[in-house]
């Protein structure tokens, strides 16, 4: 999703506390490559979404946000 006027891309950036190398990211159920604790991502398209992470040792944790359009 890109600024209007700049047209730059808004970016996320994402960090687990804790945990075990490797982590695994997961948007919507689907692995994205990143396997550092430090995410960072393109902006998503406006809609509702599950950001979920699970370390080396099993341990997990998520988030659902929304993106919306502001006009």
């Amino acid at each position: 999703m890109a600024h209007d006027t700049t047209a730059i891309q808004a970016q996320l950036q994402i960090e687990a506390i804790g945990g075990q190398p490797d982590w695994y990211w997961f948007l919507n159920g689907e692995l994205l490559d990143e396997r550092s604790s430090r995410l960072t991502m393109a902006m998503p398209e406006p809609g509702t979404y599950q950001l979920s992470v699970t370390d080396q040792g099993g341990q997990s944790d998520q988030v659902s946000f929304t993106v919306e359009v502001q006009l």
